[in-house]
């Protein structure tokens, strides 16, 4: 059975809901997944300040092609994964870019924009990529249970 999926989401990520219905788990059993490292390229977009782990209050994010076709992504390194997050030409980030790759609320962006050193530029928030993605790296799950 093939599953083909319209690429309506600019985004790479998809959260816990997501993987739930398209592995046909509950969610325990999606957060055992992440837990034991059966899903490797995951990332916890909370608010939260980098490095305070705390199971009830993580917003995941898992990557999409993971989910759909886990054998093309096992060999992946965190660099080529969040070069498909982050296109590599982009310099940086506006808000509502970000609100969409992340799939997060504009209060939720307000926080993660100044953890990422954003600035207001014309009333919306800018993110270098090079922020982006050292935030981004940050909160990969891999590297909190390394």
């Amino acid at each position: 059975m093939t599953i083909e999926l319209p690429n309506l989401n600019p985004s790479s990520l998809v959260d816990s809901n997501f993987v739930r219905l398209a592995r046909r788990v509950d969610i325990d059993k999606v957060t055992a997944m992440v837990d034991n490292g059966s899903l490797l390229w995951v990332f916890d977009v909370s608010a939260r300040p980098s490095g305070q782990a705390s199971a009830h209050c993580r917003e995941l994010r898992f990557l999409l092609s993971e989910i759909v076709t886990p054998q093309l992504c096992s060999r992946l390194t965190i660099r080529e994964v969040i070069d498909r997050i982050l296109p590599p030409l982009r310099r940086f980030f506006r808000g509502f870019e970000i609100r969409e790759l992340l799939l997060i609320a504009r209060p939720t962006l307000s926080r993660i924009a100044r953890q990422m050193r954003g600035v207001i530029r014309n009333g919306e928030w800018q993110v270098s990529r090079q922020a982006f993605a050292a935030w981004l790296s940050a909160r990969w799950i891999g590297n909190l249970t390394a």
